[in-house]
């Protein structure tokens, strides 16, 4: 190239010297291309778009909600409340009735509790392959 040509520092195109006449406006804001590909999207995971509940929050709430003395909010969480405030009144009268029997009760309380944790995880495994088959919740 002659060495009278300067290049336009915005595009790097080869401009003549004088007289100077630019190919744009440098103030002027980009304009899209809309021949790219569209930015990447985030992960989308479909669990948290869908409903579907979680089963290791269903076991967490079951396990330590459970120890305190708050069985049965596993169940609330999938959605069977009617059950879980069952299970919840029925292990308040399990407590009363073992410390009334020293111990008895809080035998029975130990197996309810145990029951109410596996029993709250396939009640969410149900609840998620019904909701991902039919596209509603089950209950």
């Amino acid at each position: 190239m002659p060495k009278d040509f300067k290049f336009c520092p915005v595009c790097g195109s080869p401009a003549p010297k004088s007289p100077p006449q630019p190919t744009h406006n440098p103030y002027s804001p980009p304009q899209p291309n809309y021949n790219q590909n569209p930015p990447p999207q985030p992960n989308y995971n479909p669990q948290y778009h869908t409903g579907h509940k979680d089963e290791n929050t269903t076991l967490i709430l079951s396990i330590i909600l459970g120890l305190i003395g708050l069985p049965g909010i596993g169940h609330m969480y999938v959605g069977k409340v009617g059950k879980g405030v069952g299970i919840l009144i029925g292990s308040w009268i399990l407590i009363i009735v073992g410390v009334a029997t020293l111990g008895i009760g809080l035998i029975v309380y130990l197996i309810l509790f145990i029951w109410q944790i596996f029993d709250s995880r396939n009640l969410c495994r149900q609840y998620n392959q019904y909701l991902s088959q039919n596209g509603r919740p089950p209950w």
